[in-house]
């Protein structure tokens, strides 16, 4: 079992799945991030322009570094653009 996976709603931080708010009044995005540290809570994974990542509509998290996934534990292949922060789906290299 992971982390609680959560949103963010304005300056309020509810569970994923169910919606149940967790905690709300955060006065800072840093306030907000300092509470997710500190608790076993994961929340999605943002670009470089602080846009969420999706997949099908549902956010993604990262898991232990470079693992990610999906709202409903579906492991996806993913990798951050060097440049954007962005998703990108990753392409396995073939020899031939």
């Amino acid at each position: 079992m992971g982390p609680t996976k959560a949103i963010i709603k304005g300056q309020a931080l509810h569970e994923a799945v169910s919606g149940k708010l967790i905690r709300d009044g955060f006065a800072t995005p840093q306030a907000l991030e300092e509470y997710v540290k500190h608790h076993y809570i994961a929340v999605p994974v943002l670009d470089n322009a602080g846009k969420p990542w999706q997949l099908d509509g549902q956010p993604v998290y990262c898991l232990h570094g470079v693992q990610y996934e999906t709202v409903d534990n579906q492991k996806v292949h993913l990798a951050r653009c060097p440049d954007c922060g962005g998703m990108g789906i990753r392409a396995e290299m073939m020899e031939t």
